[in-house]
């Protein structure tokens, strides 16, 4: 813009020569119209500035903010994700308290380090009761993942089967095979309490409370 105020006044200065030298020789109308056009777009540049910055300064903080917003939500999903399990933290041991079924003369005594049970078929109807060493009131999913001495592997999610007791306590009773799908021989059930959510992979470690018992298939 100052550019072309600098322009104005030469053309101005120009045509005053060109009229003979004299300032007073340009008509005065014509001086003043164009000084007078140059001032009101200065003046229009000005007032549109002003309205501008005010939006500008908004927008800019704006921008600010939702970086900052996006920083501090990236962050804070970042400690969720690396934070330890506050579940993993809390759940207590569990052990097989009752482990009912098949024969009544072969049925587990408590006392015995392994529970054992000794069924015809795996349709035979089981009552296992697996009970946590504290109360407590965690929302578990629960995975008996099975094998036999021979290597077969077999793993099914049961959360939904079981029934859940107030105090943490887990309760198998039905048929085995509405549980898992187990054929004819000796199987080491693994029955592995998780948070919610946990994918229990059978060939892997994981840090989850076991309790574990022995089911004898006879027939199929």
């Amino acid at each position: 813009m100052a550019d072309e105020l600098m322009q104005a006044l030469a053309r101005l200065r120009r045509e005053e020569h060109a009229a003979g030298g004299s300032a007073e020789a340009l008509a005065e109308p014509t001086r003043e119209r164009v000084l007078a056009g140059m001032f009101e777009r200065l003046d229009a540049e000005s007032a549109s500035r002003h309205d501008q910055a005010p939006a500008q300064v908004v927008s800019l903080a704006s921008r600010r903010w939702v970086t900052v917003l996006g920083a501090v939500l990236a962050a804070a999903l970042l400690l969720v994700l690396l934070r330890p399990s506050s579940d993993a933290l809390t759940l207590p041991s569990y052990t097989i308290t009752r482990a009912d079924g098949g024969d009544a003369k072969v049925r587990s005594r408590p006392a015995e380090p392994l529970q054992h049970l000794q069924l015809t078929t795996p349709r035979d109807a089981i009552d296992v009761v697996v009970t946590p060493a504290t109360a407590t009131r965690t929302t578990v999913d629960v995975t008996l993942v099975a094998r036999t001495p021979d290597g077969v592997v077999v793993r099914s999610v049961v959360t939904d089967r079981v029934e859940h007791a107030p105090e943490g306590a887990i309760r198998m009773r039905a048929p085995l095979d509405r549980f898992i799908a187990l054929g004819v021989g000796t199987w080491r059930i693994d029955v592995v309490i998780s948070p919610v959510g946990t994918v229990i992979d059978a060939d892997s470690k994981h840090p989850w409370p076991i309790a574990t018992l022995q089911v004898t298939i006879d027939a199929p």
